[in-house]
């Protein structure tokens, strides 16, 4: 993540083992706006994945882009659908390869949380709503409230967040969802 002169950007950089770093290169559009908050995860097969939140027209929008060695970074996707803002992703990757992310979107005057699930042979899925309707309390969301996303060997993850002081939490069980 770089502070320019005019705008944040989100840029990444690859280490080959046998190669060392690569060149850094941006990662988000170039649309001007504030690109903010990245987070990273990769798999064991060396597929990394990034999420970002991306400032275009005034609102926030969740971003990723997955880096596959001996391809390079393939082109970005938006994974939130909504319209009101969506802030504070957070990012898990499984040994296997599939992926959750998940973040709050604001509705009105109070946030949700929803979530993307990525998996090797179909990409990532429509954003799921995980919980909704809450208050964050006055002014915005917090990274206080924001969910984070944890995954086990088998590709199982839980998303857990806090509202008003009490945790929250929802798992994703391969084969049955969330």
């Amino acid at each position: 993540w770089y502070a320019g002169s005019t705008n944040f950007d989100v840029w990444a950089n690859r280490f080959e083992p046998d190669a060392g770093w690569g060149v850094a290169g941006l990662l988000e559009n170039t649309d001007p706006g504030v690109a903010a908050v990245p987070k990273v995860a990769s798999d064991a097969f060396g597929v990394a994945h990034v999420v970002w939140q991306q400032q275009i027209d005034g609102t926030f929008h969740i971003f990723t882009r997955r880096s596959v060695p001996d391809a390079g970074w393939l082109a970005t996707q938006r994974l939130d659908s909504q319209d009101g803002s969506a802030e504070f992703p957070q990012l898990a990757v499984a040994p296997g390869g599939v992926g959750a992310a998940a973040w709050l979107q604001k509705e009105g005057t109070r946030w949700d949380v929803w979530s993307a699930l990525y998996f090797p042979d179909g990409g990532w899925s429509t954003a799921a709503l995980l919980e909704d309707d809450f208050d964050a309390g006055p002014g915005s969301a917090s990274l206080e409230n924001s969910p984070s996303v944890a995954s086990d060997p088998s590709g199982n993850f839980a998303a857990i967040w806090s509202i008003e002081g009490r945790l929250w939490l929802r798992r994703y069980v391969v084969a049955t969802g969330w």
